[in-house]
């Protein structure tokens, strides 16, 4: 969209743009996980009694006599609900794509090595807004401005291990600003001004659906919670300050003006560029 706001003087250019993606076809969007065979066999409550009674089938190695012998904190793990599909976050291999390829474990559990596709999704908001202002007949000055906003939300951040999706949200913005103001002194002479701005954050952010998932409801407690107790520290399995919830939050910032002026003699030219 376009066109004149003062004839043959001020003119306007603009551009808005929306999209909005589900797929499958991304590596985020897909993990490789192996998983144990004896989950198959539970089809109600995941209790230390049907864990015991599962693993012992399946397990020709099982040294376990008792399920009192299972730790509890190995039955809170099995029982953990993934927010995302509602499924459990180790889940059994039946029902997902099978890739073939099976294995046994250090003590003996048979695993299954099963694909997990869950769609990944991508927005976009995007703006463009260009003006011309003809300030005189030797002096002209133009200006741009671009605004975007493109957030995706990938579902496996780690799509050689993870057993279900813990979906990774892309916090992605971009800003310029331009601005050109050529001068023309003469047929031989010509001075250019030219000011730039970008701004670009490319942040990352585990979904807050997740963040009820900790180490303490687990009992796993993490000694790192006396120096940071941030949510990015207190989830489950995150042993490390400001990992994956805050990665590469900090923004990337460039002021760029610059000037050059041009001398067009008959035949030859050459030109004086200045840039700060």
């Amino acid at each position: 969209m376009g066109g004149p706001i003062k004839k043959d003087r001020v003119f306007f250019f603009g551009g808005y743009q929306h999209t909005e993606a589900d797929t499958g076809f991304v590596p985020t969007a897909q993990s490789l996980a192996h998983l144990p065979d004896a989950l198959n066999l539970i089809s109600g409550e995941r209790t230390a009694e049907n864990l015991f009674q599962a693993f012992r089938a399946t397990n020709p190695k099982f040294t376990l006599t008792d399920p009192s012998q299972i730790d509890p904190l190995a039955v809170k793990l099995f029982n953990l609900r993934n927010p995302e599909t509602g499924d459990f976050v180790i889940g059994a291999p039946a029902g997902r794509p099978f890739t073939g390829s099976r294995r046994v474990d250090a003590t003996g559990n048979p695993l299954s090595l099963v694909r997990q596709v869950f769609p990944a999704r991508f927005e976009q908001d995007q703006f463009n807004l260009k003006s011309d202002v003809q300030i005189s007949s030797l002096n002209r000055l133009s200006a741009s401005i671009f605004f975007a906003d493109y957030p995706g939300f990938d579902p496996f951040q780690d799509p050689s291990s993870l057993a279900s999706p813990f979906t990774l949200e892309r916090e992605d913005q971009a800003r310029t600003l331009s601005v050109t103001d050529i001068h023309t002194f003469g047929p031989t002479v010509t001075n250019e001004a030219r000011f730039g701005f970008h701004l670009l954050d490319n942040s990352r952010l585990l979904d807050p659906k997740f963040d009820s998932l900790t180490n303490e409801a687990v009992g796993v407690p993490n000694p790192a919670t006396q120096f940071d107790d941030s949510i990015a520290t207190r989830r489950l399995g995150h042993y490390v300050f400001q990992g994956p919830r805050f990665s590469f939050w900090r923004p990337q910032r460039h002021l760029q003006p610059a000037r050059s002026a041009v001398v067009q003699p008959v035949r030859h030219g050459f030109g004086v560029p200045g840039q700060a």
